[in-house]
């Protein structure tokens, strides 16, 4: 019942305030839900490097984007294989953790405004990717965002995401809700980033979190 309730209460608070909230009040838990410490949630080896090396994203000249980015968990591990990593997310206290506790010099970090990335200029990035992020966000927002990141990115270079497959209907959660899972089925996202104009779109995984690739 309460589970229910916070659901439903979730659903009325605007998504910047509520993940502002949400990394002042419980950042770790909000970033990567058991950890328990901020000590754990930095430390913790989620493989994020193995898996950026076997899907050859990783080259040191790259300059790349990471949408979502929390307290800069990913771009803790990161660092060391890219020339410049940059994060942008949606709630100032998350961006304040970040810049805190990830003492990078190639790591930059960036409050957006959790709709577009006109933070940035066209066709800065080598690579850019998001984890655990595309799938809370409003239908609309996540196409905005696959169209920004296409603009942002250099041409002959790729976007990289994880995000929720279902072939099945599925409930549509309250349309502004700011953590609730939208399932997308697979043609329905290869058309989606056709029609933006990417290519090469491969989908690398058979589960239910789908780790996607396309090319600009």
């Amino acid at each position: 019942m309460l589970k229910e309730i916070n659901f439903w209460v979730s659903s009325l608070i605007p998504q910047k305030i509520y993940w502002h909230l949400a990394g002042l009040l419980h950042p770790w838990q909000a970033i990567l839900e058991n950890a328990l410490s901020r000590k754990e949630l930095y430390l913790r080896d989620d493989n994020i490097v193995p898996l950026f090396s076997k899907m050859h994203l990783i080259d040191k000249k790259y300059t790349v984007l990471d949408i979502g980015c929390g307290a800069g968990r990913l771009e803790n591990f990161l660092a060391g294989q890219f020339k410049r990593c940059i994060g942008i997310d949606i709630a100032p206290s998350m961006i304040k953790l970040a810049k805190k506790y990830v003492g990078k010099k190639n790591v930059e970090f960036y409050a957006g405004n959790g709709k577009d990335l006109k933070n940035f200029d066209d066709e800065t990035f080598d690579l850019v990717f998001s984890m655990l992020v595309f799938q809370h966000l409003p239908r609309k927002i996540f196409l905005n965002y696959l169209k920004e990141s296409y603009r942002v990115l250099k041409n002959n270079r790729k976007i990289f995401f994880q995000i929720s497959i279902s072939d099945r209907k599925t409930p549509e959660p309250p349309k502004n809700h700011p953590w609730a899972l939208r399932y997308y089925s697979s043609d329905e996202l290869k058309q989606m980033l056709k029609n933006i104009g990417y290519r090469n779109i491969s989908f690398h995984s058979a589960t239910d979190q789908a780790l996607i690739t396309a090319l600009k």
